[in-house]
């Protein structure tokens, strides 16, 4: 944000001291706490907000200070946990989400990265829509530099389907793979590479690639460095991205902005992140999916096109935007004063 407000003074709370952080940001140590996150937000944090009297706090992920004073704003990215608390069979799981309900009750103001997540936030809790910001995110700058590849990979070679994010539920890794089985029977080298960590859903993933003999057509990488991921970018055929709930996709705009096509459900934040770019199908459709992979196959000159498009929408997505308007709104918040309990 330094770009945007060079005079502005940023100090992260409770980060190491070893931490790097940008020019204008400097770490602050926080107050002892119980060793959870709850412990942190209903003791250390709040006392130490109060000791230095910030004119406003962001808290960046979903969970804010129980009490205090002091504005604040809470990012929140989604609302899957409170909205499908299926996907989420965890024992403490309810006490979760009332620390979220709480957390969001309390912030002076709300940044959402999407109209879908607005609306998803405004169901889940009941939150004024003034009170709710749509602030869109941005892939990193690494993501847009370099030329993209010149056209699809050639019919010689394996081409390969990516899919970036934690396997979780919700990412419906069930219809990739039945999508990569569609392809093994039209023909071609089709592979498909899973990039992110494994949230409960590798082992019966693997059952049933083993039982449908696709287990050598898959490669899973629990993690990479941002430079072998723009790589993997780079040299897949497309992007499959089934995933039925999105607060924004990160990976979407990644690889749009490699110049990736990508093939998506037609799903939550999904439709609003890829604009007119990308082939989306109806969620959990591995037919039409497939097809669509077939299509872009086939058609070298919509590939292209497919790429062409996702570059441009990707440009959209800009950072110094995000931080712009991240600061307009922080400066609304402090003018307005001491932090009580905000009507919904």
């Amino acid at each position: 944000m330094g770009c945007v407000a060079p005079s502005l003074e940023v100090e992260a709370v409770g980060a190491p001291a070893n931490a790097t952080l940008p020019p204008v940001c400097r770490a602050v140590g926080e107050l002892p706490s119980p060793p959870t996150n709850l412990g942190r937000h209903a003791v250390g944090l709040p006392l130490t907000l109060a000791r230095w009297r910030y004119d406003v706090f962001h808290a960046p992920s979903y969970v804010a200070p129980l009490w205090g004073r002091i504005p604040t704003i809470l990012s929140i990215h989604d609302v899957s946990y409170q909205r499908r608390p299926e996907w989420y069979p965890y024992r403490r799981d309810p006490l979760r989400r009332a620390f979220y309900r709480r957390s969001a009750a309390r912030a002076a103001a709300i940044l959402v990265p999407s109209c879908f997540t607005a609306d998803e936030v405004r169901a889940a809790y009941g939150i004024a829509a003034s009170r709710i910001h749509v602030i869109p995110l941005a892939a990193a700058p690494a993501f847009h530099e370099g030329e993209p590849a010149g056209g699809p990979p050639p019919d010689s070679g394996p081409r390969y389907l990516l899919h970036v994010g934690d396997l979780h539920v919700r990412r419906d890794l069930g219809t990739a793979v039945a999508v990569l089985s569609a392809l093994r029977a039209v023909g071609g080298t089709w592979h498909l590479v899973l990039i992110g960590s494994d949230r409960g859903v590798w082992a019966s993933l693997s059952a049933t690639l083993s039982h449908a003999g696709l287990q050598n057509m898959v490669t899973w990488l629990p993690q990479v460095a941002e430079a072998e991921l723009r790589q993997w970018y780079r040299r897949s055929f497309c992007l499959l991205y089934p995933s039925h709930y999105e607060g924004f996709g990160f990976p979407l705009v990644e690889a749009m902005a490699c110049g990736l096509p990508v093939v998506a459900a037609r799903a939550s934040a999904t439709p609003e992140v890829t604009g007119e770019a990308g082939l989306l199908f109806p969620p959990g459709d591995a037919t039409t999916a497939a097809q669509h992979v077939c299509t872009l196959a086939t058609h070298a000159d919509l590939w292209l096109e497919q790429q062409a498009m996702g570059r441009h929408r990707a440009g959209v997505f800009d950072w110094t935007r995000t931080a712009a308007e991240t600061l307009s709104c922080l400066e609304a918040v402090s003018r307005s004063g001491p932090a009580a309990e905000v009507e919904r």
